[in-house]
Order: C-alpha cells, then sequence, then structure tokens
C-alpha cells in the first residue's frame, strides 16, 4: 500500500495545477465523493467474490504455491485478494512511472 499517498499526492498536485482555483473545491469534492462510491462498491462486489471462490478455494487446497503464503484457515481468501490487489498496486505504479519516465 506505499504507492498509494505517491499516486494520491500526485493526482492532487495534478488538478491543483489544471483546475482553477475558483473550482477547486467543487472538483476535490466530486473526486471525493467518488473515490468513497467506489470503494464503498468494492466492498459489496469483493465480499461475495471472497466468500464463494477465493476461500473455498484455499479450503480445498486449489493453490498450493500461494497457500504456503496464506494457510488454508479462515481468513485465507481475504488473504490472498490482498495479496493480489497489492501486487497490482504495486505493478501498476511501476508502470506509471516507467511511462512516465519515457515523456
Amino acid at each position: 500500500m506505499i504507492p498509494l499517498p505517491f499516486g494520491n499526492a500526485l493526482l492532487s498536485s495534478h488538478f491543483q495545477s489544471v483546475v482553477p482555483a475558483a473550482l477547486q473545491g467543487r472538483v476535490f469534492a466530486f473526486l471525493h465523493q467518488i473515490n468513497l462510491t467506489s470503494s464503498v462498491l468494492s466492498f459489496f462486489a469483493l465480499g461475495p467474490l471472497v466468500d464463494r471462490v477465493l476461500q473455498p478455494a484455499a479450503a480445498i487446497g486449489e493453490l498450493p504455491w500461494l497457500l504456503s503464503v496464506v494457510g488454508d484457515h479462515a481468513g485465507s481468501g481475504i488473504a490472498i485478494l490482498y495479496l493480489a490487489s497489492g501486487t497490482v498496486i504495486i505493478a501498476v505504479s511501476f508502470l506509471a512511472m516507467m511511462l512516465r519516465a519515457k515523456k
């Protein structure tokens, strides 16, 4: 989760430099609402995914290479999701850094 503050800082500084000062309050309020809405929607979407797919997969041992890290006990499904989301965040952050460096 280390890249998140950097991404948020970059996004905020970008909007502060692009959006006129008179509109920044409205723009940042709108972005904040999008952020809150997306986090609530992700809870609704990912809860059933963990309960119906990842936790049963961990319980029956379908992912032996991953179960050595997260185990096969209660909560291992959410651990798989946490590791996957962290990996995606880091990969996207490095990709963004590489694309930015080429310009």
